[in-house]
């Protein structure tokens, strides 16, 4: 029963990262409908430069949820969590680069 509860954990965990990879993908490549209301607020040049900076962070977000879900320790977990803390700090930077409209 622990091995089965144990597959359905990784399935799980790396299901999420692969579609937090394709919503980065799909937000980077300019989809309007995920970016709808971020350009009711901020500019379109600065929303445009977000999502292209903001991929990157994503992508290396979920890179090291899925390292993190598949391995549970050695070198492989802990470069997981690295990549869920670099991610996280690339998010946050690009974050801070949005114009609001005036």
């Amino acid at each position: 029963m622990n091995n089965f509860a144990e597959i359905v954990r990784v399935g799980i965990i790396t299901g999420l990262g692969v579609v937090l990879m394709i919503i980065a993908l799909l937000i980077a490549n300019g989809n309007s409908f995920l970016t709808k209301e971020m350009n009711k607020k901020y500019t379109n040049e600065s929303v445009r430069d977000y999502c292209k900076s903001n991929c990157l962070g994503q992508i290396i977000f979920s890179l090291g949820l899925i390292l993190e879900g598949i391995f549970s320790k050695g070198i492989f977990y802990y470069l997981g969590v690295g990549c869920l803390f670099f991610g996280t700090v690339l998010m946050v930077a690009a974050s801070k680069k949005l114009v609001k409209r005036v």
